[in-house]
């Protein structure tokens, strides 16, 4: 079973601050240790990372970090969309996974309905373009 289905139904039977528990414990802790390691910095040219590239580099924006937790949510086999949202300092990529944004640069759970989004990516076509 997918854990995207797996969380909705914890939420049903187990209550809202119990599944909120198991939420944060299945998605933060895989995003931080994706990501660990790597700094990061703004690209003063626009240019998409693969996750070998941000792992040798050491270093990475918003994109090629989300990158990084996109690679390990699959390979967890956790139900996820890479996106934009816009957080009033201009564009920024996150993962989307249920009612939550994972913050790309610093791991926390954002409630989806925040911020809008800008656009939405499908992962495994845009990985196939890295």
């Amino acid at each position: 079973m997918k854990k995207g289905i797996l969380i909705i139904l914890l939420i049903m039977f187990i209550g809202p601050v119990s599944a909120g528990i198991i939420i944060y414990n299945s998605l933060i802790p895989p995003a931080k240790e994706a990501i660990r390691g790597i700094r990061p910095v703004p690209d003063e040219v626009e240019y998409w990372q693969t996750p070998h590239e941000t792992k040798v580099r050491g270093k990475g924006d918003c994109e090629d970090l989300a990158f990084l937790i996109a690679e390990r949510y699959e390979a967890d086999g956790i139900c996820f969309q890479p996106v934009i949202i816009n957080m009033g300092q201009g564009p920024h990529m996150v993962i989307h996974v249920g009612a939550f944004y994972v913050d790309s640069i610093r791991p926390r759970l954002i409630p989806a309905g925040r911020y809008k989004i800008v656009k939405a990516y499908d992962w495994k076509k845009l990985k196939g373009r890295l």
